[in-house]
């Protein structure tokens, strides 16, 4: 990945340069949000690249399925919501064992699952395990 990104910053060079002697002539805030926006490009690609490669999207698919069968959730993915009486207070619960949710819903009634990609079956189920 490394290498990607060098050649990524290798090919867009000569349009950084160009672009960060503009601006320094502009002398704002502005300006040099755009020469990061350039450099964060190469970035993103390479982040892309890397979650292409790793077959993150069809493992979320995956994963999710794993989620649904075990819990009543809507969602894609794994960008799931629980409906619950009290999201707050579970999301409260489940920060003391270590989960991160956040409360959803226009009511706060739906416990929202964004779990990294990353995330084990392992660690679903420690998960599943603090909602009983």
């Amino acid at each position: 990945m490394k290498q990607f990104i060098a050649d990524q910053r290798k090919d867009n060079h000569q349009a950084v340069a160009a672009l960060t002697v503009e601006l320094a002539r502009l002398d704002n805030d502005i300006g040099a949000l755009k020469v990061v926006t350039v450099e964060h490009n190469a970035l993103m690609l390479a982040a892309i690249t890397e979650m292409k490669r790793l077959k993150l999207d069809q493992r979320a698919t995956r994963l999710g399925e794993y989620l649904r069968t075990r819990l009543p959730v809507r969602g894609k993915g794994l960008m799931l919501g629980l409906p619950v009486g009290n999201a707050p207070r579970l999301c409260e619960k489940l920060l003391q064992c270590g989960v991160i949710a956040l409360p959803e819903g226009t009511h706060n009634e739906v416990l929202g699952i964004t779990p990294p990609l990353v995330i084990t079956e392992r660690q679903l189920d420690y998960f599943l395990k603090q909602l009983d």
